[in-house]
């Protein structure tokens, strides 16, 4: 008797499940940007394209030191600020659908505000259409 593959979600530390590959295939080709930074303010993660829209579908970010991020549509805040201590992060991932966190508004950049001018590093996995 052969055995059948099975899907499983992952439970991570953070308790939000992962979205398998298959899954992000069935959505369209993903793309990624690197998240790393030393500056306080405002950094731009994915740069804004005339009338398209991005499609966030999982961040994952990490600080060395205590620092406040915002997320942000060009310059409208996604969500409030998220504070995280040293040495701390997070992962922000889509329903088990495989709907995205945030779309952007078309022509805007997906932008990150930082706080404290220290060590913020992760990935962005978006659609750009």
């Amino acid at each position: 008797m052969q055995a059948q593959a099975q899907l499983q979600l992952v439970m991570l530390s953070t308790n939000l499940n992962y979205m398998p590959q298959s899954m992000l295939s069935s959505v369209g080709t993903c793309q990624e940007a690197v998240i790393d930074t030393a500056a306080g303010g405002t950094v731009e993660l994915i740069a804004a394209t005339a009338s398209q829209t991005i499609r966030i579908y999982k961040i994952f970010v990490y600080a060395n030191s205590a620092n406040n991020l915002t997320f942000k549509d060009g310059s409208t805040n996604l969500m409030g600020v998220i504070n995280l201590n040293a040495n701390s992060g997070f992962v922000v991932d889509p329903d088990a659908n495989g709907h995205c966190p945030y779309t952007l508004t078309a022509g805007n950049a997906f932008n990150m505000t930082c706080s404290a001018a220290s060590q913020v590093s992760g990935r962005v996995w978006f659609i750009q259409e």
